[in-house]
């Protein structure tokens, strides 16, 4: 697999603005049941064209007060969810607590997106413990187009200057001349995890983030090991109608864009190739969920995540070439504060469905949002 192809995606274009920002920022120092969940394309998290007309989940992310809801908080933390059972009524399990100091509950049986949200919105009117409760959402990586067969700078029209058809070229070779990236500036790739190539630099030691031993496709949960072993699936696998996929190497891509070593002799190049990358694993088979997304982003920030080793390589930059449709949720614009906060830079693609509408994470405050 070429890791450095044409790019008529957001991936170049959002690693783009993710190194400027990077050079920038050196330069002063010179569970089981994910598979009745529709899949989703660039920017989709529901198919209308082979997928229910609404996205179905799984699970809920809540919050308890901190001061009127020491009760719930215990409750959860011995994974008793009975009493927001009751209030929600609808059978509730706990499944794990996550960053930020949520945790992440599974209804009995997956519901549509709109159910979800009257349970979630139940349980905040009924409990007044409860400081926040929204669903559990399934992000998808923006879409990748097969990889032509020969890759080479003279492929990768989107780092040249704007002219003619190409408005969106980055006009790379001018910004070469000043800086390559700094070799002290770590990018995390929040995204499908990677796989080992001659053409990538630096890999961190990273993380994966995916619970679900179904979705993650490695025979386990979480762990150390941030190596993309795939994400294909089969028809009907990510929801009725839904279509067969092959892998779609996605981290490697966006790795390869941003990293990829220069004057090699082997393809092409990255934007920045002696910055550092920091995999980590958010996204496997049908997608990724929200709750691992947000506690992936945390660390990736060198934010502490319950369960998780500190992370020893935080990085400057968070590259998030991954979204779904609709407004930036409560959770995931408190970790997006709690990192920028921390002097962190988050880069999210805001879509390639060719419309204005910006998709989260891309559209919560303090991202900055790319197009092309």
């Amino acid at each position: 697999m070429m890791i450095k192809t044409v790019r008529r995606t957001l991936l170049g274009i959002a690693a783009t603005a993710a190194l400027v920002t990077a050079v920038a920022t050196a330069a002063p120092a010179n569970s089981a049941g994910f598979s009745k969940l529709p899949a989703g394309s660039a920017l989709r998290i529901a198919n209308a064209a082979s997928a229910p007309a609404e996205e179905m989940v799984s699970r809920l992310i809540i919050k308890s007060r901190v001061q009127a809801g020491g009760k719930l908080a215990r409750a959860l933390d011995a994974h008793d969810a009975s009493s927001l059972s009751q209030t929600a009524n609808v059978p509730l399990t706990v499944v794990r607590p996550m960053s930020g100091g949520a945790h992440v509950v599974r209804l009995d049986q997956p519901v549509t997106l709109s159910e979800a949200r009257v349970i979630a919105e139940r349980l905040m009117r009924n409990d007044y413990s409860v400081e926040l409760a929204e669903p559990d959402r399934i992000l998808q990586p923006t879409f990748t187009p097969n990889a032509i067969t020969n890759p080479g700078y003279a492929s990768q029209w989107h780092y040249f200057s704007p002219a003619g058809a190409n408005m969106g070229g980055a006009n790379l070779p001018g910004a070469w001349d000043t800086t390559l990236g700094s070799n002290t500036i770590n990018v995390a790739v929040i995204d499908t995890g990677y796989l080992q190539h001659v053409d990538l630099g630096t890999v961190l030691q990273g993380y994966d983030f995916i619970t679900d031993p179904t979705r993650a496709n490695d025979g386990n949960g979480r762990d150390t090991e941030a190596l993309d072993p795939g994400d294909w699936v089969a028809a009907g696998e990510c929801g009725a109608g839904t279509l067969a996929k092959n892998s779609s190497w996605h981290g490697t891509h966006v790795a390869g864009t941003i990293a990829a070593l220069m004057d090699n002799s082997n393809g092409g190049t990255g934007v920045a190739p002696n910055v550092k990358i920091l995999p980590v694993r958010v996204l496997g088979k049908c997608g990724g969920l929200m709750s691992d997304i947000i506690d992936g982003m945390r660390w990736a920030a060198g934010l502490a995540v319950t369960g998780v080793p500190a992370n020893a390589n935080a990085a400057q930059v968070l590259n998030m070439s991954l979204g779904g449709v609709g407004a930036c949720s409560v959770s995931m614009q408190t970790a997006v504060t709690d990192i920028v906060n921390a002097g962190k830079v988050i880069v999210a693609a805001s879509g390639n469905a060719g419309t204005t509408t910006v998709g989260t994470p891309a559209n919560c405050t303090g991202v900055i949002a790319v197009t092309a």
